[in-house]
């Protein structure tokens, strides 16, 4: 990129030009003092010093000297600008921040990381501008359709913050903190220290409402520093401008991956044992894991209520509650314990999938996906008498989603397999599996697209924010089923070549629909169809799946694999939050990177361990495709999300070793609603359990496979969770 003045008759601005583009900052003198008109004006002088240009400016505010000096300095990958700005010695406290405004041409789609995807997210809204600490990394990234690419990165990461100074209702505080905000509005690129969040933002409250911070600067005076990297590029896609964002972050910071106190297969082992513990078993031949309890108190407390998407998670019956797909994964964790020590579990987990079979499935191949112990019977998590769990989709007609229909298959499919290995043949398993596979193919739409939701009768459910219209919003899970049906095809020989044309025709439909238009919403089940995290993932490991069962014959389906991956890299958080003293994530030093961002409402503010269901994918596609950035993520998220995980060295204020929270946050989400403070920890439903385990050591296993990944031992090496690390209790009824 260059650097020339802007010049014009108030002074000078800054201009940065690149191939068919141009950067221009005509009022760089961005400052704003609480209670005052805000400074905005160019600089008094803007003078070369070496290779530099540096701008200097001063002016007087709130009785006190101000002074900016910034340094610009450019080199063929970009520009380069230091900020510095001085407040002067005076009465009292006074409240500043420093902002930079860059404006681009019209026409550009907006990348957030870890936020910000599609142009509906902001569509209406004159600006979309996020604190740091919700977002994967302290960068915005624009794109054109021709391909031309300019993206700001922070490049002195914030390393400190406290609780800000503020009342509910307070849109304008202060706060010692250095984390700043990035952001775009349709013609330019945000930056501001310390931060702001703009109208829409969920940080205070469901209304969207904006909020300001500002640096408390005390009678000696203080300063503001921060530096940026501007860049330029031509990008094939939109999700190679996200890669690209992810690459230069990870470069800038020198990211390298969490060391945690406990190695990764002591993490799984850990998990694994604890899983084991809730095992339960009752009358009339039911068995299997209650899952659905508050780590803080123990195994048999429910889980807390919690809030998200400002509508709160009624818990107080979550112990009832059997899941068998999404947050839960009963027959996973059969299968987990089964293959880790099949004399122990083999039998047990025989009960979980036989209790399944008998009570869940129906002759159509509709699968319940809930059963409640204290009723007996399995409930919807649509269109149900109560609220259940954290499914709050409003709905007239009953039903459950097609992830909660395919899952609870797959996993079954799995103990199938494992137990005939063992010369346990469970044909009535075999045929659910074969029911649900035929379900699926005889629901598919003719353009090969599911359906989020189905009822009973195989009828989709489309109505309101939660499962979309008729249009592509409602088909939005049309990749969950594809590596079922793949599966599905090997295990059934006689309907093999009927479920890959399935699989095959779905995955037109995902590169059609999906990974061309980059475009990722409804991945998650527990929030509106919005754009998540795991909806790239799920894309992207239905691609990968039929790429590796057709043979390197098919390119574009690993090409189109890969290009799901880089957006769903780009949700994991690749910079350490700073912490806010008192809470239990700062007493325990946990850092934020390798943490997933959930979706579009939290942003990367609010993380979750789910992520690790799909290292295995990012491992593999770095190996097919040569690229490391996949691996690195890959890494980045193993080790960091096995902090906070409850060992014998220490608990972290949790009930048991192997428990840890649901989900973490590192940043205020909905704080004026009582929803979610930074630092919160909540738990918890069940599928930390598979995640941490099957998830995990799939990727450990690849990993010692390709000597990818430091390990710290064999999975097997802390022995098998047996018999009497599961407590089985007998009881006379459901309950």
């Amino acid at each position: 990129m260059r650097l020339e003045p802007f010049p014009s008759s108030g002074g000078d601005g800054i201009a940065l030009r690149a191939e068919g583009m141009e950067v221009s900052v005509p009022t760089p003198v961005a400052a704003e003092c609480l209670g005052h008109v805000p400074v905005l004006a160019r600089y008094d002088c803007l003078t070369r010093e070496g290779i530099a240009l540096v701008g200097r400016s001063g002016w007087r505010v709130a009785e006190r000297d101000w002074e900016l000096r910034d340094v610009w300095s450019a080199d063929d990958h970009g520009v380069t600008v230091h900020r510095r700005l001085r407040v002067g010695a005076g009465a009292g406290t006074v409240g500043a921040a420093l902002a930079l405004k860059a404006h681009v041409n019209d026409g550009f789609r907006m990348l957030v990381p870890g936020a910000v995807y599609s142009p509906e997210q902001h569509a209406g809204h004159a600006e979309t501008v996020l604190s740091e600490d919700r977002i994967a990394t302290p960068a915005v990234t624009a794109r054109r359709p021709d391909g031309r690419v300019v993206g700001l990165l922070r490049l002195t990461p914030a390393t400190r913050d406290t609780a800000p100074v503020r009342t509910p209702g307070g849109q304008e505080f202060l706060q010692d903190t250095d984390i700043g905000a990035v952001g775009f509005s349709p013609d330019a690129l945000h930056a501001r220290v310390p931060y702001r969040n703009s109208a829409g933002s969920s940080a205070l409250d469901s209304d969207g409402t904006p909020s300001r911070t500002y640096l408390p600067i005390g009678p000696d005076g203080g300063e503001i520093t921060v530096s940026y990297r501007f860049w330029a590029d031509q990008m094939p896609t939109f999700a190679d401008a996200a890669a690209a964002t992810v690459e230069r972050a990870l470069a800038a910071h020198g990211i390298e991956p969490v060391d945690p106190p406990i190695t990764l297969a002591e993490a799984v082992r850990l998990r694994r044992d604890g899983l084991a513990r809730t095992y339960r078993e009752w009358s009339g031949g039911g068995a299997g894991f209650v899952l659905n309890f508050d780590p803080d108190r123990g195994y048999t407390t429910p889980a807390r209520a919690f809030g998200a998407s400002f509508a709160n998670h009624e818990m107080s019956r979550a112990l009832d509650i059997l899941e068998y797909g999404f947050t839960g994964r009963q027959l996973d964790a059969a299968h987990v314990l089964a293959e880790h020590d099949p004399e122990a579990w083999l039998d047990r987990g025989g009960r979980v999938c036989d209790f399944f079979v008998a009570t869940m499935t129906t002759p159509s191949g509709w699968n319940h996906s809930h059963y409640d112990l204290a009723r007996a019977a399995p409930v919807p998590p649509i269109g149900g008498d109560r609220p259940l769990l954290h499914y709050l989709a409003p709905s007239d007609v009953t039903g459950t989603y097609l992830r909660l229909i395919t899952e609870p298959a797959e996993d079954l499919l799995h103990n199938y397999l494992l137990h005939r290995v063992h010369g346990d043949e469970r044909p009535h398993w075999r045929d659910a599996v074969r029911r649900t596979a035929d379900f699926l193919v005889r629901v598919q739409q003719p353009d090969g697209s599911w359906f989020r939701a189905y009822t009973p009768d195989g009828d989709p459910i489309t109505q309101g924010s939660w499962f979309g219209d008729d249009g592509p919003a409602a088909r939005s899970a049309t990749a969950v089923p594809v590596p079922f049906l793949l599966h599905a095809a090997s295990a059934l020989p006689d309907r093999a070549d009927r479920f890959r044309r399935a699989a095959e025709h779905a995955c037109r439909f995902v590169r059609h629909a999906q990974v061309d238009p980059d475009e990722y919403r409804g991945g998650t089940l527990d929030n509106p169809n919005v754009v998540d995290k795991e909806a790239a993932h799920l894309a992207c490991r239905a691609l990968l799946a039929l790429y590796r069962a057709t043979g390197t014959s098919r390119p574009e389906l690993l090409e189109s694999a890969a290009r799901a991956a880089m957006v769903a890299a780009s949700w994991t958080s690749l910079w350490d939050v700073p912490s806010r003293p008192g809470t239990r994530l700062h007493r325990h030093g946990v850092r934020s990177i390798g943490w997933g961002g959930i979706n579009e409402i939290w942003g990367t503010g609010v993380t979750d361990i789910y992520s690790l269901f799909f290292l295995d994918d990012l491992l593999v596609l770095s190996e097919l495709t040569g690229r490391p950035l996949f691996a690195r993520v890959a890494d980045l998220i193993a080790h960091g999300t096995a902090q906070l995980l409850a060992h014998d060295g220490d608990c972290y204020g949790f009930a048991d070793t192997g428990m840890q929270p649901e989900g973490i946050a590192f940043a205020d989400q909905g704080v004026d609603d009582s929803l979610i403070r930074k630092g919160d920890t909540w738990g918890g439903l069940g599928w930390i359990y598979a995640a941490g385990t099957s998830g995990l050591s799939s990727w450990c296993r690849a990993a010692e496979a390709t000597g990818r990944a430091r390990i710290s031992g064999p999975l097997s090496s802390s022995g098998a969770a047996s018999a009497s690390s599961g407590t089985v209790d007998v009881v006379t009824g459901p309950g």
